[in-house]
């Protein structure tokens, strides 16, 4: 069904990516613009995996903003548009122990917590994000208040993920460390051209991408030119 449908909108499906990850990523292309879509059933599995299908019915057309900011936290070679996007979703959503049922605009710190208790990699992939946002935030044209408030927050979501009590397992793998490599590199990138839409697919649901949903945020971050 969803190869007919793209089909129909004049895309047509990479064939060898999708022979190769078809279980649980589809990417078609439209040739004329350049522009990809990416469809993740169920399972987002880049750099590291997070299981979304469940969570789908968390909110009404789009992943839980908590669930969108890990896809950006667990990116082992993150980049500055990342790290800008993890910005906006920070300055307008706050961190809470647990969301009340409906409230979709905050971020759970203790789902984040627990997940990242009980996988070591992830849990050293998302400090380590952690860190470089707290490292660019300066560089924002922002209100210093603005600032002040991200940091915190920053602060807030760290505080949640060291202080979750650790899985034997993330005990033993935290002794090994860096040693053995912690993340996988996608096989294909999720950004590859200026034109990509970047709309993502998963389970039953249609997602608003990451671009889409950030610019919606109230905030405009222009960057200043490193020194």
């Amino acid at each position: 069904m969803l190869k007919r449908l793209f089909e129909d909108l004049g895309y047509a499906p990479n064939q060898r990516f999708n022979a190769l990850q078809g279980k649980t990523r589809l990417i078609f292309e439209e040739a004329g613009q350049g522009r990809r879509v990416d469809i993740f059933l169920d399972t987002f599995q880049m750099c590291h995996i997070l299981h979304i299908g469940p969570r789908l019915i968390l909110d009404d057309y789009t992943i839980p903003i908590t669930d969108l900011l890990l896809t950006k936290l667990q990116i082992v070679e993150i980049n500055e548009k990342d790290i800008r996007d993890i910005i906006a979703i920070l300055h307008d959503h706050e961190i809470v122990s647990f969301p009340h049922q409906g409230d979709k605009e905050k971020i759970d710190g203790k789902y984040i917590g627990e997940l990242c208790s009980n996988d070591w990699g992830l849990c050293h992939t998302v400090t380590i994000a952690l860190e470089k946002v707290v490292g660019f935030l300066p560089l924002y044209d922002l209100l210093q208040q603005e600032k002040i408030t991200i940091g915190a927050r920053i602060a807030q979501l760290s505080e949640f993920v060291d202080g979750t009590p650790k899985s034997l397992k993330w005990k033993m793998r935290a002794l090994v460390g860096e040693r053995v490599q912690w993340y996988d590199l996608p096989e294909a990138p999720m950004r590859s051209s200026a034109a990509y839409e970047g709309i993502k697919i998963t389970g039953r649901a249609f997602l608003v991408s990451t671009l889409f949903r950030v610019q919606d945020s109230s905030i405009s971050l222009a960057t200043e030119d490193p020194p």
